[in-house]
Parts: structure tokens; sequence; C-alpha cells
């Protein structure tokens, strides 16, 4: 019957499990009335029926009154008292037999023990314990997908860190069982709360505690906070930051990070000893702090748990895993294969445990591996694209590795020889079982291209999605049994290569979904490619597979580079740039993308050999740079400039005295000054240097005519600037490099402030939109305050407010005012200054000059349709279906075909609310959807907490006063009749979100009623609040740059109610 029972599908991987527990009192009975037979007999004619025994017993009574021990429970299940040490191996020994013919998990225990207490799964007194869990985190990050394997496992083993304090036995089974036997059942339930009363009496009675757990825990509402997990991904330790509204904050070694939620966060350089987090859930992960190693699961990129012994003068290090990345801090070996330095000081090694263990070793010290042999579904190979919270898209040369854990889904298995066996292939279009021959271990490898023509799809097809399930066989029968080692795969078979930005394919793929994608179009023949233009980190590429929406991210295939902000901003980065190693650039990182597999890195004097040999990425932490440049070495030999590396340096006695024609500039240096260069920038963008030596080393540039009798007098230098000849506003940058040093050093203070000087020339130029654009650049930055208030801050803030003014009188130029005062720069501070400024009645120009967003290659791009709405009807615009329902005779307009009229934003939020799930990113494709609103909310507040804005800083930060006068600008321009239009929540955690869109949302409606309504609105909020009109401006400014999308947001809707008005 216990070998009958594991042919099922859906059979209990747990032994204990595999009958009722109703048969067990009669199996008792039994062995007790054979409690005169020699032991080795017994084990021998009823091995099945004792290991049964033995775990059922566990499971029905391990735990209780406080009992840990198991031998007394299986003297009482035997009716025999083992007193003898043999007796009990015997039992062990004949209990692994018997697993191992029944295909279930007979290695990886420390101790015979540990084998019946896995087996005997989670005791029916612990499962309250795991009901809570399960429940838990449900409500942390939802139901897992039970049809891939690696996400159930995945979701089952990160639900054990919601266990209380000292319960540890239930995590055994659940970590030891790599086919998520639980988890599965929990879903069955959550679908359908009388799934499992048919099943055992078992999970009947898991059933009713997850029910009575379930009932006091105010149901699904109650949302439980979720932790970082530490993960291995790109070939580097990263933080799985849980998704949440506000920014995670995660303090490393002490030091506080405000980092993006619901992302991958890689961890900065010099790794931290310790990574902690605070809020309803705190939490501490510690670094190579009591152990020399970290290892990860290379199939889910998870951290595993490692416990360590010492036996015979042997420390052993085991854990539930069968392939692992092994990473330590310093060079190891495997086996006497060397680790490969995978970044700077940290060294990694792919690890195969399912053959045994391996032997790290470091010098003279030595330390043994034991891992865990599992069924397991692994794919290899580069994938097409990452999946966007779905699995990767993979072309046709991936290798599929199906690993049916040598006896356990081949019972009987145990010769080490060749046999057959098999996997089952699902498409939408049908099923078929696949047959392969598995190696004396029960692996075997077959490519997606051998799959996909197994399955009978096209080889020229589209992207499609499948599932291939391992099936369990046995020797003695030829029956076939599903199991629940499953996993999803979205394959393209017409897939060739991808060759620089053009994504290769036999045929143009039917199913891709240009609405949905960002930055990936069809060219003339309908294949895809990236667009040419640059300007992006990477693309988004969505197709419609089995009639839902897929999103995947790739990058080109060529030499290219982005800037990962330890806040997680990431930035394209242009090659051949200047890297500034300061303090607010230190936790930062550079990437390398590369599709040269033998190409070589030269980080200064230190040489990478086949960085991108594993993976086209490589990442250099700004921390271990010491000057030099970067240079990636082809295959070929081809050198190209990544980046040159300068340090900064803040100087002190900064005297500046500028006039029309002129500036002079001193200052003193940390260092004896042996050469500076001088750069010049122009209003037009154009640029010149200028460089003087003062020691041995020559210079590489002439000095210019603009440069004046420079001086050096040891550490101060003295530079006279003649402005003359030129023209316009001009912008002076300096660097300056050590005596007998060739590295220059970039002017900055502790807070990476920028040195800049200006120098204004002897004849005005007239006003075009390619200074204004310049200036605006120029304001961007954040100037150390020395050179912001010795001349430079007049001369910017003069010269763009004669450039806006001039600009606004131009053709076109109310059009280009609109443009700059939207556009999609995210500097690192807050610019102080906004085209409403000099403007305040910019929104509220004429319909017909929004057409100027048609241009754009932003979200802002969606304002034409504020100009299409006075030529076009109401529904030919871009708004959202979702939209469409603020209109009262919505439905009776479509049905009539009438005027759509009285449009109520009102009544957006109302609809809003109605969604089950969250909307998916913005693309600005149309207006006025949940997803607009939803990005539009999520970037305002993340733009509030990245520049510590009302609130989010420290209370004497240095936005704390524009803060203040940004709270009493909003709550003075809030108009109750327009408060019910907006679409935040006016809860604790989002009080600045709600006071700035209740600003926005009024500055918006009163734009749109015209250029009185606007200078009413600030006439009244400059009297309310005491502050000038000039405040009043600033602060809206910065508000519209917090909350850009949801300006745009309120200004559209406002637009479409005026045009709906009978």
């Amino acid at each position: 019957m216990v070998k009958r029972s594991q042919l099922e599908t859906g059979a209990s991987p747990f032994l204990g499990l595999a009958l009722a527990v109703e048969k067990l009192p009669e199996a008792r009975d039994a062995f007790h009335a054979l409690s005169d037979w020699r032991l080795d007999v017994l084990m021998q004619k009823f091995g099945y029926a004792v290991s049964w025994a033995i775990c059922a017993t566990l499971s029905e009574h391990y735990g209780e009154d406080g009992n840990a021990k198991v031998w007394p429970l299986v003297e009482e299940t035997l009716g025999r008292t083992l007193k003898l040490p043999e007796e009990r191996k015997l039992i062990s020994k004949a209990f692994l037999r018997a697993c191992q013919k029944l295909g279930l998990a007979s290695d990886g225990f420390d101790r015979s023990v540990q084998a019946f207490q896995i087996h005997a799964g989670v005791s029916r007194s612990q499962l309250h314990h795991l009901s809570r869990v399960f429940i838990a985190q449900e409500r942390s990050i939802g139901l897992p997908d039970q049809d891939d394997i690696v996400l159930l496992n995945r979701w089952e083993d990160d639900a054990l860190h919601f266990l209380d304090a000292g319960v540890h036995v239930l995590q055994r089974p659940i970590l030891m069982d790599h086919s998520a036997w639980m988890a599965s059942a929990y879903v069955d339930w959550r679908r359908d709360q009388n799934a499992l009363q048919e099943k055992s009496t078992y999970l009947k009675l898991f059933g009713e505690q997850l029910q009575k757990v379930f009932d006091g825990s105010n149901g699904p509402a109650t949302r439980i906070a979720p932790v970082p997990r530490l993960v291995w991904e790109d070939g580097r330790p990263q933080l799985s930051i849980p998704g949440q509204e506000q920014r995670y904050k995660i303090f490393l070694d002490g030091q506080l990070h405000r980092v993006r939620a619901g992302r991958l966060w890689p961890l900065p350089f010099p790794l931290p000893a310790e990574v902690t987090w605070q809020g309803s859930r705190p939490g501490c992960i510690r670094l190579f702090q009591n152990t020399d190693f970290v290892v990860f699961d290379s199939n889910t990129g998870r951290q595993v748990e490692l416990t360590s012994r010492v036996v015979d003068e042997e420390t052993r290090f085991s854990g539930v895993v069968a392939t692992a990345i092994v990473v330590s801090r310093e060079s190891f070996s495997v086996d006497g294969e060397p680790s490969r330095e995978t970044a700077p000081d940290l060294y990694s090694a792919n690890v195969d445990l399912r053959s045994g263990k391996v032997v790290l070793a470091r010098g003279s010290k030595h330390w043994t591996l034991y891992g865990v042999r599992r069924p397991q579904i692994s794919i290899y190979g580069q994938p097409v694209a990452k999946g966007l919270g779905g699995p990767n898209l993979w072309g046709p040369e991936a290798e599929v590795e199906l690993d049916f854990g040598c006896s356990e889904l081949l019972a009987g298995h145990t010769d080490g020889k060749q046999r057959r066996a098999f996997v089952r292939v699902e498409t939408p279009g049908g099923s078929m079982d696949m047959e392969i021959e598995v190696d004396g271990r029960g692996i075997a490898t077959v490519t997606v291209a051998a799959i996909v023509e197994a399955a009978c799809l096209a080889p020229n097809g589209d992207p499609e999605a499948l599932s291939l399930t391992l099936l369990r066989t046995n020797a003695d029968s030829t029956e076939r049994v599903l199991t629940r080692f499953k996993r999803k795969l979205i394959v393209w078979p017409g897939f060739r290569a991808m060759e620089g930005v053009l994504i290769r394919s036999e045929d143009p793929p039917r199913n891709f979904i240009d609405a949905e994608a960002r930055h990936v179009v069809r060219d003339d023949a309908g294949f895809l490619c990236l667009e040419r233009g640059g300007g992006y980190v990477e693309g988004r590429i969505a197709f419609e597979i089995g009639g839902h929406l897929s999103l995947f991210a790739l990058r080109a295939k060529l030499l290219s580079g982005v800037l990962e902000r330890v806040d997680g901003t990431v930035m394209p980065w242009r090659l051949g740039g200047v890297i500034v190693k300061g303090s607010a650039t230190k936790s930062d990182a550079l990437v390398l993308t590369s599709p040269d597999e033998r190409a070589v890195l030269r980080i200064g004097s230190r040489t990478i050999v086949n960085p991108f040999r594993e993976r086209p990425t490589y990442a250099i932490p700004i921390a271990i740079l010491d000057g030099g440049d970067i240079v990636h070495v082809s295959e070929t030999g081809a050198p190209t400039l990544i980046a040159t590396v300068e340090s900064a340096s803040m100087p002190s006695d900064v005297t500046i005295r500028t006039w029309s024609g002129g500036t002079r500039i001193s200052f003193e240096m940390p260092f004896n000054v042996g050469g500076i260069m001088v750069t010049l920038q122009t209003e037009d963008g154009h640029r010149d240097q200028s460089e003087v030596s003062f020691d041995r080393l020559p210079a590489a540039l002439s000095c210019q005519f603009w440069l004046l009798d420079p001086k050096v007098h040891g550490r101060k230098v003295e530079i006279e600037l003649n402005g003359a000849p030129l023209t316009g506003l001009n912008l002076i940058t300096l660097k300056v490099r050590s005596v007998g040093e060739q590295d220059w050093t970039q002017l900055s203070n502790a807070r990476d402030d920028v040195y800049a000087f200006p120098l204004i020339a002897g004849t005005a130029v007239e006003a075009t939109g390619s200074a204004l654009n310049e200036l605006e650049d120029w304001l961007s930055r954040c100037y150390a305050p020395e050179v912001w208030d010795g001349g430079l801050g007049k001369a910017l803030q003069h010269r763009w407010s004669t450039l806006v003014d001039q600009v606004s009188l131009l053709p076109g130029g109310t059009e280009r005012l609109l443009l700059l005062s939207l556009q999609e720069n995210e500097p690192d501070w807050l610019p102080m200054l906004h085209v409403i400024q000099e403007i305040p009645t910019l929104f509220a120009a004429p319909s017909i000059k929004f057409h100027g967003f048609s241009s754009s290659n932003g979200a802002d791009r969606i304002l034409r349709v504020i100009a299409d709405a006075s030529s076009r009807r109401l529904r030919d615009l871009d708004l959202s279906p979702m939209a469409m329902l603020a209109f009262p005779n919505a439905r009776q307009a479509d049905m009539a075909g009438e005027k759509l009229r009285n449009f109520r934003p009102s009544s957006l939020p109302v609809i809003f609310s109605t969604m089950a799930e969250k909307p998916s990113e913005w693309l600005a494709k149309d207006a006025l959807g949940p997803d607009h609103a939803w990005t539009g909310l999520n970037l305002l507040r993340d733009r509030i907490e990245t520049h510590e804005i009302l609130g989010a800083g420290e209370a004497e930060a240095r936005m704390s006063l524009r803060s203040a006068e940004m709270n009493r600008t909003s709550f003075a321009l809030q108009e109750p009749i327009i408060l019910d239009r907006c679409l935040s929540t006016e809860n604790e955690n989002d009080t600045s979100v709600h006071l700035i869109e209740k600003a926005l949302a009024t500055f918006a409606v009163r734009s749109r009623e015209g250029a009185e309504a606007v200078e009413a609105l600030i006439e009244r909020a400059s009297k309310k609040t005491g502050l000038s009109k000039g405040k009043i401006l600033a602060s809206v400014g910065e508000m519209i740059r917090l909350g850009r999308e949801i300006f745009i947001f309120h200004l559209i809707a406002a637009e479409i109610e005026k045009r709906s008005r009978p």
C-alpha cells in the first residue's frame, strides 16, 4: 500500500503521510504482535510499513507536551526497546533504503533522526504555525505561481521568515521538500476553501487550521510588511527590496540609505559587514561576520542557510541546495580549482553538490561543503530578455537541465546506469510526453530547440509559453505520474541573435504589442530593433502570450554602460566621460555591458581578464577606483576609453571678482599645485580648454587668449579671465593637479557641490532657445555656497530671466517654454528656478500652443491632447478607456453617436478605486487612466523622498527652508471645491503627496480657466501667507518639478472638463 500510494498524482513527499493516519493503530498492533521477531528480519520483510509507521507516529505525536525525543516514539511504535546503537543504525539504514526505492528524499541528513523528522512532515501540532506564516506571506507579497516550481519553492521557503523565534522543527521538512507540497496545498485552499476537505485527513486538518487562523486575523485585509532578502544576481550580491509606496530605509553599517522599493538593489562596495532595517519587522543581515563563505542557490539566487559542525577536526558546512554559488571576500579553491574574482575583493565559484561534497580551501585551511540532491529544472545560457514580473524570454539555443533526483522520480534507479525518463511538455495547443535519456546521475540536458520540435511548435515561431513537468516512473511499471516539479518557460523559437540594436528573428513576431513597448520599435520590414537614438538604459519589449501581456527588459548588444546610483537610480553612461570620486559617488557603480566575451578591462593599474566570459555585464564600484582610466580592450586588442577617473578636493580662501568683460579668481588647495586646466562653456554649447603647467610636466593643451596671467604660489592659485572678445554669459570650471602628478582633481566640497565661475562677455548676444536650454542645464547643478553667493547666482539668474522674457516673444517661443517647463531631466537636487516664476500664466496659454509637445520624446508628449481637444472629438482623443467612464452620458453617447458631455474629474478616483489589481507602469500612450494616476503619485512620492522635502529629511536638512515655504504655499493654494478630484488620500504615510497634489490640481484647473484666474490665485496665496508672489511662484515651480506627471494629469482633466461643458 505504501508503495502504491507514491504512484498517485499529488502523492505526499513525506513518507509519514503516504497513508491515512487511521491505519496507524492497526499497524502498531501488528508490530507489537511481532515484537519477538529479529529486528533485521522485521525490517527486511516489512521495511515500507515500518518506515511509514515511524513517521506517521512522529507526525501525530512529535512535540506533544514538550516532548522532542524521537527514539522513545519509535520504540512505542514497534513495541520493543532499542538498547543497542547497532539496532538504531539498522532501522535508520533500512528506512533510507525504503525512501530511496520509493523515490523519496534519502540524503542530506546530518543525523539519522532528522530523516524520521523530515519524513513525518510538519507535525499536526505545528500546523497552526505553518498556517500563520503562509497567510502572512500571502499578505506580504501575494500568492505564488502554482505552475512554476522555482517560484513556488521560493515563496514557501521565504515564508519561514515569519516564524516566531524558537519554532525550528517545522522548517526542516519545508526546506527539504523541493516540490513545495504544502505551499501548493495552501494555494488550492485559497482558491477554494473546500479544496482540502476531500483530500487526506492530514490535509483536511491543515485546511481547518488555515480557516481558523484566517478567520482570527481579519481575513485578507491585513497587510504584513515583507523584509529584504540577500540574493545573487548578475554576478554580485544584491538586496531584494520589498515593494511599498515609500522608499525603503536601509542601514549599511549604521549609515542610512533611502532606496527605491520593489526592486533589486546592488550592495555598494566595499561590502558592509551588517545590513539592518527598521519598521514593523526590523531585521539584520550579517555578511562574513560569522563565516568565511556565503552560499547562494544558483537556481533561485536565494541565500542558503548553512549549518556548521566540526567532525574529526574537519569543519563541515551543509545546506539544502543542489547547485550553488560560493562567495568569499578572499580567494579560495573548490576541489583544487581556483575561484574567480567576480568584483574587486570578492570571489565566487559555482559548485555542484549533487554528487556528494566539495572541499573549499584557502592556504592551509580546509572546509567541506555538503548539499542535498533534489529534483529540479534549471535553464542555462543568456536569455533574450529578462522577464519583468515573470519568466525570462529564452531563445532556441538555451539549454534546459532536467534533474530527476536520481531515485526520487526514477524510483529504483540506483545502479548508476543510463535509462529512459519522461518530461511532459504543455503548450496552449496541447501536451505530450517527451522521452529523454538521463545519465547515471539521473540528469538530462536538452536544448529549447529540441523541446520546441518535440512540442510540434514552428521553428520560426513567435514568443510562446510552455511548461515542463518531470514525470515519475518506476522500473516495475510503465505508468508515468505527474509531479509538482513544473517550470514555466517563455521561448522564442524564431529568435536568432542580438546584433547591436537589431533583434534578429526568422520572421517578424506577430504578437509584439507596440503600445506597451518602450524604446523597442519595428523597422521597415517589421522586424524588431531598439531605438537608435540612445539616451535610455534599456528597452522594454511586450508580447501577447496566452491572452496575457508579457513584458521583458533587454539591452543592446554593444559596448555601453550605466551608472547605478546608490539610491537605485540608473542613468546611461557616455563612453569617455569623467567619474568624479567623491562622498556622493563613492557608493555608486559603473556597470558595463560588452558583447566581447574575451575582452579585458584595465581599471587604473589593475587588469581584469575575461570579465564578460560568463555574463555580458560587469560592475565596477566607484569606491575601488584610485585614479587613471577605465579602458575596454577587445579580443582584437582595440582599446575603448570607458571613463576617466578624477578625485575631488575642496579649495579654501576662494575669492571672486566679476565685471563686464572679465573675472579674477583666487583660491588655495590642500597641496602644492603643479598645473591647472580651465574649461570655458558658452551659452551656445561650445567648450574650450586651456592648460597651464607650473612644473616639469608638459601641458597637453595650449593656453587660450581668454586666460590671462595665471599664477601659482605653492598651494595658492590666481587667474584672470578676459571676456571682452566673447559674447553672452560663459561658465568657467577648473581642475588642478599636484606637483609631479598627472591625475587631475576637481574642485568640490564635502557635499559634492560644483565650483564654477561666471565670465560676463563684453558683447551681448541674441536670445535663442538653445541658449535658454544651456542656462537651464547650468542652473540644474548644485553649486558651492561661496561661488553662488560670490556672483555666480546673480549672473545666472539675471541672464536666465532675460532669456525667458526674450524667448517668449519669439515665434514658437511659448511652445519652447512649455517644453522647457516640463522637461524630464532628473538632477540630484531640486533646481531653484522654474519658467513659471517669469511667466506665471504659461499653462493658461491657448490650447493650440500645446501642439509643441508633439515633438517631445518624454511623458509630457501626452499634453498634445490639450491641443487636439480644440479640433477633434473628445472620443477620438488619446484618453484611457477608463477615463471615458467619467462622462455621465458615455454609454448613451457610444450607442447613439452623440457628443460626450460634462466630464467629471471627481469621478476618476472613485472609478480607479474599483480596480482589483495594481495598474502597470504608465507609458504616456494615453491619458487619465489608472496607470497615469498611479505612476504620477509614485513618482511624486519618490521625488519627495529623494530631495528630502516636506518632512522626508531631517529638520535641519538643506531643504528645510524651501520645505517650509512650500508647505505654506501648498496650504494657501488649495481650494475645497477642487479637492474631490485628487487621486491621493490623506493618510499618515502620504501627507506630503496629498498636500502637493491638492496645490497642483488647483493650479492646473485655474490655469486652464485663463490668465486672470491664475493671477487671482497667486495674489490670494501671497496675502494668506505673507510671502511675496515671487516666493509663491518659486514653490509652485518646485512642486511642478516634483509632481510633473500628476500635474499633467490634472491639466488634461481640467481641459477635458472645460471642453465637455454644454
